[in-house]
C-alpha cells in the first residue's frame, strides 16, 4: 500500500519511556513522572501502542490491530480512534505528519 507523505501518521511522545514484555507494556511519562502514574496497556490498547510507529495513520493501525483480535475493521475502528485519542489527550502520543522517506509502500 502506498501511504501518502501527507496522511497524519501516529508517534509515541518522546517524553515516555515504556516497557513492552510482549504480553503488556508499562508507559509512563518521565517528563512528568512527579504527577503522573504509570499505565498499564494489555490487550488491544498494547496491541494499538505497538502499532504506532511513526509511520501508521489511524486506518492503517486500526487494519494492523483488528485482525489480531478476530475483530473486523468497522467493529474495532472506533474502540481504536478512542483510544487513540486518550493517547493525545494525555500526551503520550500524538499525530503529525510524516515525512517523504516514511512513506514509503507496505
Amino acid at each position: 500500500m502506498n501511504v501518502p507523505a501527507s496522511s497524519p501518521a501516529w508517534r509515541h511522545s518522546a517524553q515516555v519511556a515504556s516497557v513492552d514484555d510482549g504480553e503488556r507494556v508499562v508507559l509512563l511519562d518521565v517528563a512528568r513522572a512527579h504527577k503522573s502514574q504509570p499505565q498499564l496497556l494489555t490487550g488491544p490498547s498494547a496491541a494499538v501502542w505497538r502499532a504506532i510507529d511513526g509511520i501508521r495513520s489511524t486506518h492503517e493501525i486500526i487494519a494492523e490491530v483488528a485482525p489480531a483480535f478476530g475483530s473486523n475493521q468497522e467493529d474495532l475502528g472506533g474502540d481504536v480512534r478512542d483510544f487513540l485519542q486518550l493517547l493525545s489527550l494525555t500526551g503520550l502520543a500524538g499525530e503529525g505528519h510524516r515525512s517523504e522517506s516514511e512513506a514509503s509502500p507496505r
